[in-house]
């Protein structure tokens, strides 16, 4: 068993981090079928991550610690893609079990 992730705390006088929990299967939404994430899904022409992000960064927070576990990978790709396109200050990306996705 691997021990738990550590998350970095934020500078006292620093950027507040924010740990955005994207691990679940999205069971309840299996209706989709398609097999899109429950992140990358799409509500109103944002996916439901860049939402997330989008509602953050307009409390003024940029720096995010994004859990990873059920189709880490797409999850992983969706997330960056986000990251890059709104320029988030720091990007920090963690699966379920401590360790850095491949």
């Amino acid at each position: 068993m691997q021990p738990p992730a550590t998350i970095p705390e934020s500078p006292p006088d620093g950027p507040p981090l924010t740990v955005i929990l994207a691990a679940g299967e999205g069971s309840r939404l299996a209706r989709q079928g398609d097999g899109t994430p429950k992140p990358a899904l799409s509500l109103l022409g944002l996916s439901l991550a860049e939402r997330t992000i989008v509602s953050c960064m307009s409390a003024g927070i940029h720096r995010f610690l994004v859990v990873l576990g059920h189709s880490a990978k797409r999850v992983q790709a969706h997330y960056e893609g986000i990251a890059a396109r709104r320029q988030c200050a720091e990007r920090r990306l963690a699966s379920h079990s401590g360790s850095r996705p491949d």
